[in-house]
This record gives C-alpha cells, structure tokens and sequence, in this order.
C-alpha cells in the first residue's frame, strides 16, 4: 500500500507505511493512528507544482489506457495485489454455471474496472451474450455501497466485487461466494511514460517504497 501525504508544505511529500492498516491515505489519520513515515521521498520545491503520475490502479483500467494510447502513455512498473475479488450470490440462489444467469442482474463496481472486465468474460465464456447495457444478462456498474443495499433489498441476484465488499455481502447480507480469484492480480503500480523519463530516479524511489510497503503487508 502506497499513500502520499504533505508535511509542512507543499514542498515536500511522503510515501506512508502504516503501524497499523490504514482505512484512509491522509496525513491527518495516518497522524491519529499512530504511523510512521518508513520511507521519504521528498520533491523539490521547484517540482511541487508537478502531477506525479506513479500510482496504483487495477489491471482493467491500467490495460484499457494502454490500448487506446496504443502504448505510448502508461506502463506497468509493479505488482501490488492479488485475489480478494469474487462473485457473490443470494443465499437462496441456485446458480452453478454462467448460463444460470440468464435474465438475472450482476452488479460491478464500475464499467470497465477489472472485476467488471471478469464478470462479463466469465458470463460470455458460459455462452451468454453480453452487451454493456444488457444481452442476456446484465451486467450493472454500481458503486460498491450501492452494491450492498441493492443486494439485502433482493433487487441485484449478484455482485462481482472485492473485499472488503466480499465479506460484508457475506456477513450482512447472508451472501456466497460462487467465484473466487485467488491469483488473479486486482492491483498494479502503474507509471506515466513521461514520467519515468523525465523523472527516473524518483519514479524508483517511489518503486522501492511500494516494494517495501508491500513485503511488509
């Protein structure tokens, strides 16, 4: 986990590893929770206007900017995560296979984000047809909140999603997991071209920091 916060002045920002999991990146928590800077990486002043372009981001939307910069703008410079994404289902569901679906509604946390990407491959390999607003099932971005009370209210069959989303369906909902993706790779740090060009040096200190972040974690 790789957060960035501000000490002092906008001259200067770090890199964050926690004591303890952290459920926000600001410097104003990470203070409250007891953490501690394991590694700076301080920007110069005359750079502090510069819109750093290192940061995490799921496989789907790190692969769909590659594509339509026809490989000119963005690269994969780290792994950061795998598995914690699912398929859950209503408890009462009879779904097996991807043409139980038929007719039902799955919700995503978002139109071409990495889980959604999965939930419409996985549909379409059971031969269902699958379009972005409907075909034989459809498949509904949703923020992930949204997601929860939609599927207590009955009014989604399923979610494709993870955690901590994965578990709250499951202990507060009375969901199944139908799906899991234990070694399918959720998130990846992901560097602009310019900026591992122009700013080389730093882009590696950011990765180091993320490597050590994540051994630790």
């Amino acid at each position: 986990m790789l957060g960035f916060g501000e000490e002092g002045d906008s001259s200067a920002r770090f890199a964050w590893g926690p004591d303890k999991l952290l459920t926000s990146l600001s410097l104003g928590v990470c203070r409250q929770s007891g953490c501690r800077p394991v590694r700076r990486i301080r920007i110069p002043r005359k750079e502090s206007q510069l819109r750093l372009r290192c940061q995490p981001s799921g496989p789907g939307p790190a692969l769909n900017a590659y594509a339509k910069s026809q490989g000119e703008e963005i690269r994969i410079i780290a792994g950061a995560a795998n598995g914690g994404a699912a398929l859950v289902v209503q408890p009462e569901a009879k779904f097996k296979a991807p043409i139980d679906f038929k007719g039902k509604k799955v919700a995503t946390p978002q139109l071409g984000n990495t889980q959604d990407i999965s939930c419409r491959a996985w549909l379409a390999s059971g031969g269902l047809k699958i379009t972005q607003l409907g075909g034989d099932a459809q498949v509904l971005p949703t923020q992930n909140p949204d997601q929860l009370s939609l599927f207590q209210q009955k009014k989604i069959d399923a979610v494709w999603t993870v955690e901590p989303w994965v578990s709250r369906l499951e202990t507060e909902a009375g969901g199944k997991v139908l799906v899991e993706e234990p070694d399918t790779a959720t998130t990846v740090l992901v560097s602009s071209v310019k900026f591992l060009k122009e700013k080389r040096d730093l882009a590696r200190k950011f990765w180091q920091a993320h490597r050590e972040l994540t051994e630790w974690i």
